[in-house]
Order: structure tokens, then sequence, then C-alpha cells
């Protein structure tokens, strides 16, 4: 049920403190936000607490195929990263309770280093919607976050004080395609999380420290040990390699993985001014990778790791949050905000190869918002700058070692300063319908590792060369929304168009690289004009009380302007349909539930054209039109269907949830466009899971 609340009568000011009551809402619960000051401008969806808890065990990205627009780039098994309307890696940003993650700078070849247990939400804004937020970020921002709050807690003079303490654990042997296991994509995680916090009327004081740590096997027909290897695979012949330790076992090659976080929050009000919040943040981020072969030789698990990162990084956040000005005669209210951000990073590398060199970085930003709130609609204004320094030094890496020797200014950037601007509206039809839209600028520097990268990814498989001549991407963005919600129907579309100068894309090169560890398919990083433009959608329709049906659909489509090719690694077209009927309660089984869905993604037709001269010493010509169409051409498309069964066991005042949850119900093989190791092997088949939640209450 929504209640709402008219928050402008004339001669009257309201501050309104809500506070949000768990429901219980059966099947999915995804939240559409509206354009509100201190939220977003645009598209925002909410996964609460429920669809969290429904989707328990699965990592971040698997929780967010959920949302419409969304997608997810498979470098490998227990490998993935989101993306958002076409942009992915560092064009997005991932904040753990308001704290910029880091440790995605190094590319896409581990996941975002989040623990899903525990989370009370996650919060997607699609595009440049919240300034706060959004330096140096051109496709949107993902939110998790826990509520001490919710946890335990206590009222102790006055003041309300709460607390956490978690400990998860995930192991998985290795995969299965339909026809055959996938070797060595088993892994290891653990993860603690522990939270403190104080709040009452005036001042609020949280502390929060959490270590994720995954060891996780690389793929093994992802490894072609050589040209003969890489030509049976592009005559279709090739031999599934064995995994010669047990099924749950993480051999070489692997990664290790560990991300420490830890924050302190302080918050206060300051009487007739507003809240002033500043938040110091901590990470210290490792990532070691294990290369299958040591030198000329099989590698041991005494070997030292082939890339051994480090990367340790300081923050600091702090806000200003204005009461609002009642502008009487307008019948409107004016809110403000504004802040500033200081980082330091530090990133050294300690392994046997030169994959990224050593580098720190120091950023700094400034910005404010203004919004001006009526009874029919909203005007949201806002400017951020930018400014960032990078040192980097050559580590194990002859050529670029040169390079930074005759041309200072490739390794020393100071000049690196960024401009976000935001203009939204939101006009409010009548309480059932709303159109928001938005124009935007926003620019981001490019990465080290886009820059200096230069060496094999044993996450994917892959072999990238960077480019020192990289410059700053430049966006103009514009979406526009509608959005409905009544006792019948609940959604919103979006149609979203954005010109990026300078688009960072990776290139496929049109020979493989040919390394003593290996052939590797070789992408490098180049930069040209290019516009993204697309749809996404969300419908929930209630056809009868026991019967909901929910339609999600996402389509992105992008070129570039200098010869209208097609950009590699876009989302193929995909539509989800799910059909819920909500069963009677049977004894001690209440709020059950039976859901059947189907997924469709289509064939990507829009694919680049790959340029360049054949090396006749690797491949022949019939080969070389192989490995380009296999590596650039788009799979077919496929169809997935999926069901899920839910209920609640009371026993007097203590309630189990159970859900059942079968994915991919028939069993097919197919391979996704966006799984980096397509070429090799199918995608994993049907998964069954079983999830009991017992909450114990002390």
């Amino acid at each position: 049920m929504t209640k709402k609340i008219p928050l402008f009568e004339k001669q009257k000011r309201y501050v309104v403190d809500f506070e949000l009551v768990e429901r219980e809402i059966i099947g999915s619960e995804i939240e559409i936000t509206n354009t509100s000051y201190g939220s977003t401008v645009g598209s925002s969806v909410v996964l609460g607490k429920k669809e969290l808890g429904h989707q328990m065990g699965q990592s971040l990205t698997d929780v967010l195929r959920e949302v419409p627009g969304l997608a997810v780039v498979q470098t490998g098994g227990g490998i993935s990263k989101p993306v958002i309307r076409g942009f992915s890696g560092s064009q997005i940003a991932i904040y753990s309770d308001n704290v910029r993650q880091e440790s995605q700078d190094w590319g896409i070849e581990h996941a975002p280093p989040v623990d899903p247990f525990g989370l009370d939400r996650i919060e997607v804004i699609k595009g440049i919607g919240a300034i706060e937020y959004g330096g140096n970020v051109l496709g949107g921002i993902i939110k998790p976050s826990v509520s001490l709050e919710q946890k335990g807690g206590l009222e102790l003079f006055g003041s309300r004080l709460g607390w956490i303490a978690q400990v998860s654990s995930r192991i998985a042997g290795d995969a299965f395609a339909p026809n055959y296991m996938l070797a060595n994509t088993a892994f290891r995680e653990i993860n603690f999380f522990l939270g403190f916090g104080i709040k009452n009327e005036k001042y609020e004081v949280g502390v929060k420290v959490g270590r994720y740590a995954k060891e996780l096997g690389l793929h093994l027909d992802m490894r072609i040990n050589n040209v003969s290897a890489l030509q049976n695979v592009l005559n279709g012949v090739q031999i599934r390699r064995e995994k010669k330790s047990p099924y749950y076992d993480v051999a070489i090659p692997k990664q290790k993985l560990s991300h420490l976080a830890s924050s302190l929050n302080i918050q206060f009000d300051l009487e007739h001014v507003g809240k002033f919040e500043t938040i110091y943040g901590l990470q210290v981020n490792d990532r070691m990778e294990f290369d299958e072969y040591f030198g000329f030789r099989l590698a041991t698990e005494l070997d030292p790791p082939a890339d051994y990162l480090n990367l340790q990084t300081h923050s600091i956040t702090s806000s200003l949050s204005l009461l609002p000005i009642d502008l009487k005669n307008f019948d409107a209210q004016l809110v403000s905000k504004g802040g500033c951000v200081f980082n330091y990073q530090i990133n050294t590398n300690a392994g046997t190869a030169s994959l990224i060199p050593n580098y720190t970085s120091f950023g700094s930003a400034v910005y404010w918002e203004e919004s001006l709130l009526t009874k029919y609609f909203n005007i949201d204004l806002a400017a951020r700058y930018d400014i960032k320094i990078i040192n980097a030094s050559a580590y194990r890496n002859l050529v670029l070692e040169k390079k930074f020797s005759d041309n200072s200014e490739l390794k020393n950037r100071t000049r690196l300063h960024l401009i976000t601007l935001l203009l939204g509206f939101n006009f409010q039809i009548n309480e059932e319908h709303s159109i928001s839209t938005n124009i935007s600028y926003s620019n981001r520097n490019p990465t080290v590792h886009e820059w200096f990268s230069d060496g094999i990814h044993h996450g994917s498989g892959q072999y990238e060369k960077g480019n020192e001549f990289l410059l700053d991407e430049k966006n103009l963005g514009t979406e526009i929304t509608y959005r409905v919600d009544n006792n019948e129907v609940r959604g919103e579309v979006s149609l979203f168009l954005n010109f990026v100068t300078d688009y960072i894309h990776l290139e496929l090169l049109s020979s493989p690289a040919v390394t003593i560890s290996g052939v590797f398919p070789a992408w490098a990083y180049k930069q040209d004009n290019a516009v993204l433009f697309g749809v996404d959608a969300f419908f929930e329709v209630h056809i009868l009380e026991p019967w909901k049906v929910t339609a999600k659909m996402s389509a992105v489509f992008g070129v570039l302007q200098k010869d209208f090719t097609s950009i590699s690694m876009l989302p193929s077209p995909k539509a989800t349909m799910n059909t819920q009927i909500k069963l009677p309660n049977f004894e001690i089984l209440n709020n059950n539930f039976f859901e059947i869905g189907i997924d469709i993604v289509l064939k990507q037709y829009f694919v680049p054209r790959v340029e360049g001269r054949l090396n006749s010493l690797i491949l022949n010509s019939a080969e070389f039109e192989k490995y380009v169409a296999k590596l650039s051409n788009s799979p077919d498309g496929y169809a997935t269907l999926h069901f899920h069964y839910g209920t609640e066991i009371h026993i007097d005042n203590f309630s189990i949830s159970v859900r059942i949850s079968v994915e991919d119900v028939l069993n097919l093989p197919y391979r996704d466009y966006l799984s980096r190791f397509r070429i090799f092997s199918d995608n994993s088949g049907r998964n069954v899971t079983l999830r009991i939640n017992v909450p114990l209450n002390f």
C-alpha cells in the first residue's frame, strides 16, 4: 500500500522523517524510484532486502541481472562484471556504503569484491543521475549498502546503538555446461563484516570493517598452449582438458583476491543550517594471478605469482545538506547540497610479469546541487569539478621504461580536469503517471591499465595492449523516462542517447599473441567518437488477485562515428517474462507462491569489423577468417526457462523461509555474446538452488 503525503501547503513547512518498515512481498521486489533531491534525476532501481534474500548465495553481478538495462560481462568461471546501458569497467562506479570501490581500475578480469550476504539494499542509478557520486563516471552507479539500525541494537541514554557481526562463505566445485565439465572453475570465498553505530537526534556515528577474500580457478579450456591447438579450436576440434586434482580443488592457473574495506561515518545536525556528513574510507586490495607456466616449465604451488598487485586507497568525503528554503510566493521549496572529495592511491606490483606499472594517484573534487521542488514538477541543477594527478613508473617493462625516459609527460599526468554538469526535470502528470528527463555532460580520465597494460590477463585468457595516448572520454547524454504506478500496473520505460567523444574501447587485433605461456586472443585499447542509444523497460501487471505478470526488456546499440561500425561487446537485446501465482496457505506453510519465467536473448547482429593484415606465420588465410569470425561475431540467440517456489514455515512465533529455484530448466547448450570464453566453451547449464533462511533473534 502506498500512502501519498502532501508536502507543500501554503504558509506551512514540513520536515518529514520516513522510517521504512519491512513488508512482505512475494516474488520480485524491484522498487522504481522517482526524481527527488538527494536521490537521482532519471532512472533508478532499488533491490530491497526481500529480493536479495531470494537470491542469497549468488554473486553481486548475478543479483543485478534482474535489473532492466543491466547486463553482465563474464570473463571466466566466477568472474563477471556489470554493464549499464553499454558502459562497463571504469565507465561505471560501485559505491559500497558510500565509499567508492577502487579495485576495478585493474581491468575487468575479476568480479566486484562485494559480499551480497547481509546487504539490505542495492540501488542502481543509470546514467549521470546522482552527481554526488558521478565524478569520473559515464554509465551509472551501483550502491550496495548495509543498515546498522536493522540489525542488533538497543536504546541507551536517548541514543540508539546498532551493530552487526557477520561471516559468510561460498564454496563451489567445477561448473558444468550441458554436455561437459568446465574444468577448473571451482572457487572458495570467505568474507566477514563488522559494524557498530550510535544515533540520536543530533548526531550519528558508524564504523564498518569488512574483508572479501576469494580463490578461484581459471578455466583450462581458455588456455591454448600453442598454435596447433588454436588451429584445432578454429576448425571445431577442441580437446576438453581435464583437471588432475579433485572436483572442488582450485588448481593452477588461478586467482587469489582480497579486498579489505573500512569506513568511519560521522553525521551531525547544524542548528538552523542543515546536516553535515563526513566519511573516511580505507581500502586495501590484493590480486594474485598464477600462470600455468613458470618460465618454460609447468608452474607449481611454490612458484611466485605472475601478477601480484596491491592497491591502497585513502578517501575522505564531506557533504553539507542545507535546510530547505520555502519559496512561499511560488508554493515551492529550494533544497541545496554540496560537498568535497579527496583520495590518495598507491599501486605496487610484486609479480614476475609487468601487466600494469606501479603508480600513485591523488584526486579531489567539489560539487553542488540545487533542487526546486513544487507540487507538480521538480527541477534539478548540479555541477561537479574533479582533478586528478597520476605518476607512473615502469615495472619489469623495458619498452615502457624507454617511453617514460623519452617523454616524461606519459608518466606524469598532472592536468586531468574533469567536469560534470546535470540538468533534470520531472513532471508529475497525476498521482499515477509521471515523466522525467535530463541532459548531462560528464568526462572520465583513462585508467592506468588502459594506458599502460601490456600482457596476459589470465582471468580472461586475453592479451591486452594499452594505449598511452588515450585522452579523456567526454559524454553528452540525455534520457526520458515515463512511469506509471497504480493498483493494476507498475513500471517505467526509459529511452537514452549518449554522444561520447574519444570513447575508449577494446578492439580485436587481427593476429593472436604468441607467448611462452601460450597463444592468446589479442586486444588493444582504441579511441573513437561514438554514439550509444537504446531502451529499457519494466512492467508489473496484476491481472487477478492471485496472478501477477512481470515483463522486462533492454536493448542498447552503438556505432563508431568514423565509419559507422558497431562497438564491440555491447549486450544483446534481452526480454524476460515471469508469471507468478500466489498459492493458498496450508497448515504451517504460509505465503506460498510459484513462479515460472523465460529469458529471451537475441543474436547481436551489430558487431564490429576486424581489420588488419594476416600473419601467415601463425594462421593461414582460411584459419584467419575463422579466427576473426569466432572472436568478433555473435553466437546465436537463446532462451532459458526458470521456475521458483517459495514458502514460509510458521511455528508459533518462529518463521523459516524456504525457496527452491531452478535456472535453465531445459539444460540446452548456448553461448552468450558477453562471455569472453565463448569461443572455447558453452555457458554453464542447469542450476538448482535450495535456500533456507532461519532467523536467529537474540
